[in-house]
Order: structure tokens, then C-alpha cells, then sequence
């Protein structure tokens, strides 16, 4: 079935099995899970002739009539189902109350359950009970430890302090105004905790409990005292991996009650504002203007050409917290707030939130256990990312107390910066030269700072990275260390960490990840429109993490768009052929005909565009601090060459400067940070270096380096008498402000900030606007009738006279008189006039009886207002009328059933006058009569 299904032997058999999981699928079958050994069956070889392979399966039909047990159990957990449906990710993928999401919701449920773990000794536990008494007591250990104090104080940790304004801020009353934007900043669908409610309800029914719920969390701020009921905690267990069999291999989400998470909710947002002032650029993580791109790019940067074993000798450390969230300890966390200056009531608060906990484990919706935890913060609440990066901060100062030392020697390209460590939440890089004397300095901390914070390292899943460095000396430090040593490319924050170019085995994982995202989706009810709001709102979203920080291969491009065509068309067979339309023609905006897919080639470029944004104007980013020292060295970002031994994504950014030159204008103030000669300064965004030759620009005694400060003079203009320049001068219509810093605008935004949205209208290929589009894409359309209009606008339907070769007839499939083609089929055809007439005269229509072409720019021209209801319902009738002729020619020719006009007519009928009666619109007394729906 799948690639990891064989171990050893031919790489590529499981190619072979295509036609099977096509059957699988088009069946609507779901693999149930298993526990025990992955593979069953063995050859008996040795070494690398070992074949083995995965040959017992058990299927299930998604029917719980042939799946009783199942619809059992399903019966039993209705009501949490019911509150599962009222999810935002099932309303967007299930479309109400559709087929297509109860098979999800049933396929989810099979998917998650857990039929079996082993427990330490290796036995694999079945029964519910037991395997829930196993979950119990194992995060009850994990989350307890030891009560040992603290070896010291930890103040040296933390050199810097928050600031006066921000202990001001923290010190202000809780208000009543604070309390709900905090509720109402919690997102709707997240789980519950164990009292079952969400933050939706709460929200929906403010104005009935809202005092109530203000009176409850005022009272834990005033009498610093929560009820244990309140901060009971519900552990729901994620699989890390895809056959989890024992309890490591879940990651435990804390399932918090709405109430905490608001009392948690306050406390962040006066927090988070003054951990800036003490958290190092090393950490990019969860803190306001901190971006995950930071880590990625640098360490991309100092990772580059790491396989060749030339150049400096230097040393990088990849190290995996073992349980880092579940194994903190809170005296720890507690000590570092006070040494970064926390009021003593907000330490109080928070030590009141995370020492009352109380967990119980949901294993296959039963709760197992209630105990007490002593060490350990919660992922799930909103406090505990930032207590966290406040815990990582104190490695950080034991680093740069270590490294103070003489001996300690910096990685050859971060010693200007005296970059030694760059974290993520608990992925953490550390960089230093590859001599044993760095290294087991940098240890060093990490053995200090485990004793204190109780994070340790997990072994396993470390490695380090020596280049330039000879055998022994790699073999000495991997041996001193205990870590294995790692080879590139190797997954770092969900991205291969590369040390050459980007190639496409390396993003493999990609597409893996949407081809199993679609057969997830094990229902064949999916229509059209079903599977392009699919590709839209969560395939597309899977890819735009990697392309939102990398230019990404051609060939990975033509794959997703590949995978994306075929699930359009053929649904989760995944067949390639057949497209009904070509791909570049489907990724224009509505208006413009297409169905507003973006091309993902032109949204690559838009999105990798805010990396420059990002280095002209975050001045305050790791990343762009390390590459305006090392890369640019001072020089203009405009005007620095492409080195030759450039990083993929280094060598990718300079290169995107060709689609946006002049884009990014730089608004002059006192003209200290704008090079006179290459950066885009002047009103028509050119640069100096491109209006004038050579000679001309060294005669004016200006050297190279020259800033606009140097032609300011007095608060106000001093240019150089420049033959040629003088119109240019003249052009300048504003004049500069001393008192500020220069700024960058992006041209094409009214607010002069940078938007991926605006780059890539800017860069995509534009047709003009079609007429049709409000015809066929209007407000309150119905999204399956409206795709095959468009299919039908396009004459792209596989109607008989598109089928030549094919088929043996080509007469139409309602009439069986005349050749079947889009004309004939939609208003020619004896039963499709039928179908109109009696219609339009049942909904007081007309529609003039004109040539499939002309009927469309006829109706596009009389139905074109947009608020009239009239209008609307004609374009309605027409979308329906459509998809249900088609409808009844499909019947005829795939399933040899048939109906008479006048239940096609009611068909027709019944569906818009569904349609008006959910529409939030007022409409005419003699429209409510004529589609028989109720006055309001």
C-alpha cells in the first residue's frame, strides 16, 4: 500500500500496487489500526538481503452497517460528536451536514483510536482499563520528580531586567474590559476541558453569563484563589508517529477548562510584552516580532557547506530536550521571573496557575486517572510557551558567562556577532569552533543548565556536525559528547536543513504530506466544488510554511500542481489524466475566468519577497544583524553581487531582486541609512547608478559609499552640481526630516507595508475581466451548480460530440435524436426545452431562446445587479437548471436511470427555493409566493 510497508529489496515496488489502493479507495474502504510488529512476513536472509514485508491487513467499510461495533461505540460517544461537528475545521471541510462529513468524522475516529500499548516490559495491553490505568500512571510519573531545591540563585542567568514601563503596565488593576478581550481572543473550536465547554459558548452566550464569568476570574485575581475544578486539566494523547505503540510515542495536549484559559489569557498579555525587554535574539519563538524564519535562515546560513570537510574547522551541536515542557521545574521558571524583575503579585498568579493542576488522561473518550503534578508546565495553556522561553533564556546567560573564557572559540562566521546558541521553543543549535576545548565548554552549560532547570538531553535523538576537522579529532569529541555524529539534510523545524542547494528528494516529505492529507478523505461524494475548496483552504495551506521560506524547485512546483490537477478532477484516485481544463488556466481570480487557484510558482516569488522586507526593516532581527555584518558587510542590499559560494536561500533572495526593483522605496529622513548611489530613494524609483554613466557620478567628488546625509546640509537639500541631474533634482518634491530615520515603503500597499497578497497580484499574469464571472461565481451562489456552469460556459462538459473515438453514437442522451453538444444539450434538446419552459414559467422567467454562447452574454448583461433579488434568483435558476440537465444526462448514460422533465423541474425547484429560505435577505411578498416560502 504504501512505501514503508517493505523493508529492503526493490525501492520502487510498491508502484506496482497503485491499482490496488485505487480500489481501496474508490471503495470507500479504511485500513483499521493494528498494534504489534509492523511487518509479518520475513525471507529468512541476513544483512542486506533481508526482505520484509506487511502482508496482513484488515479493511472496513465506512457503513456502520457493516461496521456494528463501530456504530456501537459511535452511538455512545454521540454527544461528543455532536460537539465535534460544531468544529470551524469540519464546517469548512464538511459543508453542513453532508456525506462527505460524516465519512470524515467516522474516518477520523477509527484513525485516532487506540487499540493497543505496550507497556514497559514489552507487553502489548488491550483492554481499555489497563491500557488506561497505563496512561495514567505513566504521566503521572513523568510529570513528578523529586522535590530538590535549587543549587543557587539564578540571577546570573538573567542579566537583564524589564523596564519601568513594563513593570507599570503589569502593576495596572485587571479590568472587566481586560478580562473579556482576553475570552474573546481564545479561538472558537479549540477542545474543551473536562467541563465540556468551549470558548464559543461562552462567547455566544455573553449576554446571559458574561457577569457571572467576569465575577469568577475577578475572583481569583483579587483573593489569588483557584477552585481545583477549575484548573482540572484533560491530557488528550497526539500520536508523534504513524503505528504509535507505546505512551512515548504520544505528545500530551492539556485539554484546559475556558475559564483558566482566560485567567491564563490576562497574565500573557502583560507578560509577553515585558519578556521582550529580557529575551535575547537567540530565541525567536512565540515573543511579538520574534519570526521562525530567523532560526531557519541562519542556521541554514551557518550550516552551508558543512558536508565539505575544507575551510575553518567548526562545530554544530543539534540538541533534543528530553519531555522538555513535562520535565521544567517550577521552582526554576519561578526563580527566573523574579530575577527578571516580575512584580511579586504576577509571580504569585502564575504560581497559583501552574502548581494547582490537577490531570486526568482521555484515552478513546474515557478519562483515566486524577492526580497532581510537581514539575512540568502544560502544552495546551497560553501561559506556558512564554514561561518556557523565559527557562531557555537561562541557558543563554550560562553560555555567555561561559564563554567569556579564553578558551572558548566562536564558529568562524558568528564571532563578529558572538552568535553561540539559536532556540526555537526547545530546538536548539549551538555553534563554536571544532576544537575539543569549545565544545566542552558549550556542554558544560548544557550539563549546568540541566541540573538547574531540569531539562535534559535526549541522546538518541541528538547529533553533532564537524566539518573542517580531521578523523581523530571528529572521533575524540563525538566520543566525549556521547552524540552521534549527524549528516545533512536532516528535518529542522519541519524544513531539511540543507548545506548545498535545495533538490527535490529533499522535499519529498512535501508531498508526501498532502498525498496523505487526501487519502484521509476516503469519501467519493466530494464533488467539484467540494474538492477545489479543499485544495484551496487546506492543501495550499500545507505547502505555504516551505514556500513562504524557500524558492522551491521547479520540478516540486509542477508536482504539487500536479497532485492538486489530479485530485480536482479524479478525487482521491489521484489519476493524471483526464483534466477537464489546463492548470495555468485555472489559476486566474474569478473574474478573470480561472477558479481562483494561485499559481504556485508566482506565490513562491510573492512569498519569499518578505525576506527582503524583513532585512530592510527589521533592524532588530538575528538574521538580519548576521547578514548585514557578514554577507552585505555595510553595503547596499541593491547592489552586492551573487557570490559564487552563496546558500541556496542566500543565492535565491539576491536573485528575487529582479521582480521587485523599485518596490521597496526607501522615505527619507535624515538620510543616514540610504546609499546615495545604489539604494531606491528618488519619487520615480530609480537609483542614481541607473540614470547616469560612470564618469559622471566620479566627478562628483562623492565617493561610493556616499549616504543621502551627505547632500543634506542644514535641514535641507544640497545636491551636487551634476549635468544631466538637474531635472532629477528637480523632481524631488519632498524634502528631508532630520529628526527621524530613514524608512522603507512598499509602493504597492496604501499603508507602505509589505503584503504577500499585493506582491503577488503585482507578479502573477493577468487576463481581462470575462462578463460571465457574475453570472456564474455571484453572492449566494451554490458552489456545485456554479462549477458546472463554468465548466459549460468553457464547453469543457465530455458531452457526445467531445468523445469522438470514444464512443460509437454521439446522439444526445435525452432526446436520441441529434448529436449531443453544448448547444443542443442546454437548450436545443426537446426534454432540455421542456425542463425551461416549464421552469420559468413556474419562477416568472424568461430566458430568449438563443444559442448556448449568446444565452450566456445575454444573461450576463440582463442579470448584472448585484442587489437585486430578481436578478439573483435568475442567476440561481440558471446555475441550477444547468447542473441538473447534467445531472440527469449523467444518470442516463453511467447508472441506466432515467426520470421524466417534470421531476428534474422540481428538483430545480425545490433546491433554489432551499437556497432563499437559508439566505439572510429580505425578498418582495410576490417572491415569497412564488417560491412558497413563509412571510418573515
Amino acid at each position: 500500500m504504501n512505501a514503508g510497508d517493505r523493508s529492503g529489496g526493490d525501492v520502487n515496488w510498491y508502484h506496482h500496487q497503485n491499482a490496488f489502493s485505487h480500489c481501496i479507495r474508490q471503495t470507500e474502504l479504511i485500513q483499521l489500526p493494528y498494534t504489534g510488529l509492523k511487518f509479518t512476513w520475513h525471507n529468512g536472509q541476513q544483512g542486506e538481503h533481508t526482505i520484509q514485508k506487511k502482508l496482513d491487513w484488515i479493511f472496513a467499510k465506512t457503513s456502520e452497517r457493516t461496521h456494528a461495533s463501530l456504530y456501537m461505540q459511535l452511538c455512545k460517544d454521540e454527544e461528543s460528536m455532536l460537539k465535534q461537528r460544531s468544529r470551524i475545521n469540519w464546517l469548512q471541510l464538511g459543508d453542513r451536514n453532508t456525506k462527505f462529513f460524516h465519512n470524515s468524522l467516522l474516518h477520523r475516529q477509527v484513525r485516532n483510536r487506540i487499540h493497543g500499548l505496550q507497556d514497559p516490559t514489552g507487553t502489548t495491553i488491550t483492554d481499555q482499563q489497563d491500557m488506561g490505568k497505563l496512561a495514567s500512571n505513566y504521566y503521572e510519573h513523568l510529570l513528578s520528580a523529586p522535590q530538590i531545591p535549587l543549587p543557587g540563585p539564578v540571577n546570573y542567568m538573567y542579566p537583564n531586567t524589564i523596564s519601568e514601563a513594563s513593570r507599570s503596565a503589569i502593576n495596572l488593576p485587571i479590568t472587566d474590559e481586560d478580562i473579556k478581550a482576553a475570552l474573546f481572543s481564545i479561538p472558537d473550536n479549540k477542545s474543551p476541558g473536562p467541563d465540556g465547554y468551549n470558548a464559543y459558548f461562552f462567547k455566544h452566550c455573553w449576554s446571559i453569563i458574561g457577569p457571572n464569568f467576569l465575577a469568577a476570574v475577578r475572583y481569583f485575581f483579587t483573593n489569588n484563589c483557584l477552585p481545583r475544578c477549575v484548573n482540572a486539566t484533560r491530557i488528550a494523547l497526539v500520536p508523534k508517529v504513524e503505528n504509535p505503540s507505546c505512551m512515548n510515542d504520544f505528545r500530551p495536549i492539556s485539554c484546559c477548562n475556558v475559564l483558566y484559559k482566560c485567567i491564563s489569557k490576562v497574565i500573557v498579555i502583560r507578560l509577553k510584552a515585558a519578556l521582550g525587554d529580557v529575551i535575547g535574539l537567540a530565541q525567536s519563538a512565540f515573543l511579538p516580532g520574534r519570526n521562525i524564519s530567523d532560526a531557519i535562515l541562519l542556521t541554514q546560513e551557518l550550516m552551508h557547506n558543512t558536508h565539505l570537510n575544507t575551510g575553518p574547522s567548526r562545530c554544530a551541536l543539534k540538541v533534543d530536550l528530553r519531555k522538555a515542557f513535562d520535565t521544567v521545574r517550577w521552582d526554576f521558571i519561578l526563580a527566573g521571573l523574579a530575577a527578571i524583575g516580575i512584580p511579586q503579585h504576577m509571580i504569585q498568579w502564575i504560581t497559583i496557575c501552574i502548581t494547582t493542576a490537577h490531570y486526568t488522561v482521555n484515552l478513546n473518550g474515557e478519562l483515566h486517572g486524577f492526580f497532581k503534578a510537581t514539575r512540568g508546565i502544560r502544552q495546551g495553556d497560553p501561559l506556558s510557551p512564554y514561561l518556557f522561553v523565559l527557562a531557555m533564556e537561562g541557558l543563554g546567560g550560562i553560555i555567555t558567562q561561559a564563554t567569556q573564557n579564553n578558551a572558548f572559540k566562536y564558529h568562524w562566521r558568528c564571532a563578529i556577532n558572538k552568535i553561540t546558541h539559536i532556540c526555537f521553543a526547545d530546538d536548539l543549535m549551538l555553534y563554536c569552533h571544532a576544537d575539543t576545548s569549545s565544545v566542552n565548554i558549550l556542554y558544560s552549560c548544557l550539563d549546568k543548565f540541566s541540573t538547574v532547570s531540569g531539562l535534559t538531553i535526549n541522546y538518541a535523538k541528538s547529533s553533532i556536525y564537524l566539518s573542517g576537522v580531521d578523523f581523530d579529532t571528529k572521533n575524540r569529541i563525538c566520543n566525549q559528547l556521547g552524540f552521534q555524529q549527524g549528516t545533512l539534510p536532516v528535518r529542522y523545524l519541519g524544513v531539511p536543513l540543507i548545506s548545498t542547494r535545495l533538490k527535490h528528494a529533499d522535499c519529498i516529505s512535501l508531498l508526501e504530506r498532502l498525498t496523505a492529507r487526501i487519502k484521509l478523505w476516503t469519501s467519493s461524494s466530494l464533488t467539484y466544488a467540494g474538492r477545489l475548496q479543499l485544495i484551496k483552504s487546506v492543501l495550499f495551506s500545507i505547502q505555504v510554511y516551505w514556500s513562504s521560506l524557500f524558492i522551491l524547485p521547479c520540478s516540486i512546483i509542477a508536482k504539487i500542481e500536479g497532485i492538486f490537477s489530479a485530485f480536482l478532477w479524479k478525487g482521491t484516485s489521484m489519476a493524471h489524466m483526464g483534466a477537464k481544463v489546463a492548470w495555468n488556466s485555472i489559476c486566474y481570480p474569478l473574474t478573470e475566468g480561472g477558479l481562483g487557484i494561485k499559481n504556485l510558482k508566482t506565490w513562491n516569488k510573492a512569498a519569499t519577497l518578505k525576506h527582503i522586507w524583513r532585512l530592510l526593516v527589521d533592524k532588530d532581527s538575528l538574521w538580519t544583524i548576521w547578514v548585514t555584518t557578514i554577507l552585505l558587510r555595510n553595503k547596499s542590499f541593491w547592489h552586492v553581487h551573487v557570490p559564487s559560494t552563496a546558500s541556496w536561500a542566500w543565492r535565491k533572495i539576491l536573485q528575487s531582486r529582479e521582480w521587485c526593483r523599485g518596490l521597496f522605496t526607501n522615505c527619507i529622513g535624515n538620510g543616514s541609512s540610504t546609499s546615495l548611489w545604489y539604494d531606491y530613494w528618488l519619487p520615480d524609483g530609480q537609483r542614481l547608478i541607473d540614470i547616469l554613466p560612470l564618469r559622471a557620478l566620479t566627478s562628483t567628488g562623492l565617493s561610493w559609499t556616499s549616504m543621502v546625509s551627505h547632500i543634506i546640509h542644514n535641514g535641507g537639500w544640497n545636491f551636487p552640481d551634476i549635468p544631466g541631474l538637474q531635472s532629477t533634482w528637480g523632481a524631488i518634491n519632498f524634502g528631508p526630516h532630520i529628526d527621524r530615520e530613514d524608512q522603507y515603503i512598499w509602493r504597492l500597499h496604501s499603508t507602505g507595508i509589505f503584503t504577500i497578497k499585493s506582491a503577488w497580484e503585482f507578479l502573477r499574469p493577468k487576463k481581462s475581466v470575462t462578463t460571465l464571472h457574475h453570472l456564474i461565481w455571484f453572492t449566494g451562489h451554490i458552489p456545485r451548480h456554479s462549477f458546472i456552469l463554468w465548466l459549460a460556459s468553457l464547453g469543457r462538459l465530455r458531452t457526445m460530440d467531445r468523445l469522438h473515438g470514444e464512443i460509437t453514437t454521439t446522439n444526445c442522451t435525452l432526446c436520441g435524436i441529434y448529436m449531443e453538444t453544448h448547444d443542443h444539450l442546454f437548450f436545443e434538446c426537446s426534454y432540455t426545452k421542456s425542463v425551461w419552459t416549464t421552469i420559468c414559467h413556474r419562477a416568472n422567467q424568461h430566458w430568449p431562446c438563443k444559442p448556448w454562447t449568446q444565452l450566456l452574454h445575454w444573461s450576463a448583461t440582463h442579470y448584472n445587479q448585484r442587489n437585486n433579488t430578481d436578478h439573483m434568483i435568475g442567476r440561481l435558476l440558471l446555475s441550477a437548471t444547468v447542473y441538473y440537465l447534467w445531472y440527469e444526462r449523467n444518470n442516463r448514460v453511467f447508472i441506466s436511470t432515467s426520470q421524466p422533465y417534470h421531476t428534474t423541474v422540481e428538483a430545480i425547484y425545490q433546491q433554489i427555493r432551499t437556497r432563499l429560505a437559508h439566505m439572510n435577505i429580505a425578498l418582495p411578498s410576490r417572491t415569497r409566493a412564488i417560491w412558497n416560502l413563509q412571510d418573515d
